[in-house]
């Protein structure tokens, strides 16, 4: 729509939506909106646009006010403040506006149906391992040897002497030539040969601890820390992140997680989820010589056809405190061949919206309190950019942060 047919359109005052607030974020802001559940991180201008909006002042005032904050022409002002309207209408930001639908994207594959595996039945269990991850106790039961070694040396280093007569119960019961994967006597999914079962049995531990932990947002990032504290490195597949946090661990950092931030939305503590780091095969040359047993361990498929290995994190490297640690750093690494390896301070509110690409589910609807708490803890941690073509070089720039902080 152009600013000239928006304006025609509607003269009245624009006012922010019900239940929708706007949080300073050093010289930008952060827009909420409780009816729709969206986090919106905004630059300079359109922080300054939205405080104007907030004062209901006429579209022509908010316009002249444009002009002479940022020195810049009135038709200008005029059309950014027109574009940024008319975005917060489509996003139902204002008064009177509700969010556009977009284009219904593809529908995902359909998902494994369990009720199409045979009911649970007491299987004849050769082996069983019981292990503790963060605060779940998990027996997994074995069907035949093979299975078994397959599976426990990924979670070898969580195994337990505790036992509880509540504890999770994980069957790997072998039908005929493939296995059904049970949890407390009801079925999960199923697995077609031995190649996956690691891959398997692992998403079912982590989900079975994840649905026994207490947070609020959980994000794709690995998690390391010192005795009293971490910090994250939220960033999408493929950036370099698990074979970061591994050589972090390596270096004698504490290790929480390679792939799932687990924070609370009080202290924002991390949540320890310390299973096997997943090592895909591209950097298994540059992870041997920190790791030499990675040349030994066996490679395991996955769903998406990746081929990987499960590396135990070193010993001595798990959280002191079962609770977590309270996150003070928030680092995105991304790999790059060509690029210089440095940490680059980073905008709070650039550092806010990429950590919320990372978010893969929030366990509650959110409030205006629980988002003043998220900008509050952004504004104490510190958010660094890391482009990286070295890993020692990485590993030695966070190593002198974690000293000197």
């Amino acid at each position: 729509m152009s600013a000239r047919a928006d304006s025609l359109g509607d003269t009245s005052n624009p006012t922010p939506a019900e239940n929708t607030a706007l949080f300073i974020l050093d010289d930008a802001g952060v827009v909420f909106s409780e009816t729709t559940q969206d986090i919106y991180a905004f630059n300079t201008a359109a922080t300054y646009i939205w405080c104007q909006v907030e004062e209901a002042l006429p579209r022509d005032e908010i316009a002249a006010a444009y002009a002479e904050t940022f020195s810049c022409a009135a038709d200008e002002a005029r059309a950014h403040v027109e574009q940024a309207l008319s975005s917060w209408r489509e996003l139902g930001l204002l008064a009177g506006s509700a969010k556009t639908q977009t284009a219904e994207e593809e529908p995902p594959p359909p998902r494994f149906d369990p009720s199409t595996l045979p009911a649970h039945f007491d299987p004849d269990v050769v082996a069983e391992r019981h292990y503790r991850v963060a605060r779940s106790l998990i027996r997994v039961r074995f069907t035949s040897a093979e299975q078994e070694s397959c599976v426990h040396p990924m979670l070898a280093h969580l195994e337990t002497e505790e036992r509880s007569d509540d504890q999770t119960v994980i069957d790997v019961i072998s039908i005929g030539e493939e296995m059904a994967l049970y949890r407390d006597r009801e079925a999960v999914m199923d697995c077609p040969h031995i190649g996956l079962l690691a891959h398997k049995v692992k998403g079912m531990v982590w989900q079975t601890a994840v649905l026994q932990e207490d947070y609020l947002f959980d994000f794709h990032a690995g998690v390391v820390g010192t005795a009293d504290r971490c910090r994250i490195f939220p960033a999408a597949a493929g950036s370099g992140k698990s074979t970061l946090t591994a050589a972090l661990c390596h270096a004698g950092l504490r290790y929480l997680s390679d792939e799932i931030a687990l924070l609370d939305g009080e202290t924002f503590r991390a949540r320890p989820m310390p299973l096997s780091l997943c090592v895909k095969n591209t950097p298994w040359e540059l992870m041997t010589p920190l790791f030499p047993q990675l040349a030994d361990l066996p490679s395991h498929e996955r769903m998406d056809g990746k081929v990987v290995k499960y590396l135990p994190p070193p010993q001595g490297t798990e959280p002191v405190a079962r609770e977590g640690l309270p996150a003070t750093a928030v680092i995105f690494p991304k790999y790059d061949p060509e690029a210089k390896t440095e940490l680059i301070p980073l905008a709070k509110n650039e550092a806010l919206r990429r950590l919320l690409a990372e978010c893969v589910v929030i366990s509650t609807a959110l409030d205006l309190t629980q988002v003043e708490a998220l900008v509050n803890w952004i504004k104490r941690a510190d958010t660094f950019d890391l482009p990286t073509s070295s890993l020692p070089e990485s590993v030695d720039l966070i190593l002198d942060y974690c000293r000197r902080t």
